[in-house]
C-alpha cells in the first residue's frame, strides 16, 4: 500500500468557494441584521434608531472621507461598512 507518487498540495483558505460576491454577501448580513435592529428600536424606542442611525452614517462618512484622502477605490458599494 504505498502511495509514493501522490504529493500533498497545500493552499491558503478558502477552501471552499462559491460563486456570490462580497456585495451579496455583505447585503444578506445586512438583510440578516434589520430583525435586530427592527426588536432594538421596539424595545428601546427612538433612542435606538438614532443611535443607530448615527453609528451608520459616521462609519459610511469615515470609510469615504479616509477612501478619497487615500486615492483608494471606495468600497462603499460592497456593504461592508454598513456592518462595521
Amino acid at each position: 500500500m504505498s502511495e509514493r507518487g501522490r504529493t500533498l498540495e497545500i493552499h491558503t483558505s478558502p477552501h471552499l468557494a462559491s460563486g456570490a460576491s462580497v456585495d451579496d454577501i455583505m447585503r444578506n448580513v445586512v438583510l440578516a441584521l434589520l430583525p435586530v435592529a427592527a426588536f432594538a428600536i421596539y424595545s428601546f424606542g427612538l433612542a435606538a434608531a438614532l443611535v443607530l442611525a448615527v453609528a451608520v452614517l459616521s462609519c459610511v462618512a469615515t470609510e469615504h472621507l479616509l477612501c478619497r484622502l487615500v486615492a483608494a477605490p471606495t468600497t462603499l458599494r460592497d456593504w461592508s461598512v454598513t456592518i462595521t
